[in-house]
């Protein structure tokens, strides 16, 4: 079986969190990066002790990620967040429109 080599110019990322393993990650990525944000400010959405500690860890890597990020997707209204310029979009679909 052949395999198709694929080159894409993007890549869509949804991650809440960020973590060194994350930051090296998107690092050596050699494309545009596009990250959805897919609830901001998620410090509401923080519960149990396993997400507490992903939440202190991404408070420190988060304000790193703009180095790594072309544009970032989210639900909000905001313009920024952590330094990337957002893309603000809709979650659902709009009945009056269809």
């Amino acid at each position: 079986m052949k395999f198709k080599k694929i080159c894409p110019n993007y890549l869509y990322i949804c991650s809440p969190f960020s973590d060194l393993f994350f930051i090296n990650f998107l690092k050596r990525v050699k494309v545009k990066i596009v990250l959805e944000f897919p609830t901001y400010p998620y410090y509401r959405e923080v519960k149990g002790f396993k997400t507490q500690i992903l939440f202190f860890f991404d408070k420190f890597f988060r304000m790193k990620i703009y180095k790594y990020v072309d544009v970032a997707v989210s639900y909000t209204n905001f313009e920024e967040i952590f330094k990337i310029k957002i893309i603000s979009i809709n979650n659902g679909v709009s009945f009056e429109r269809l």
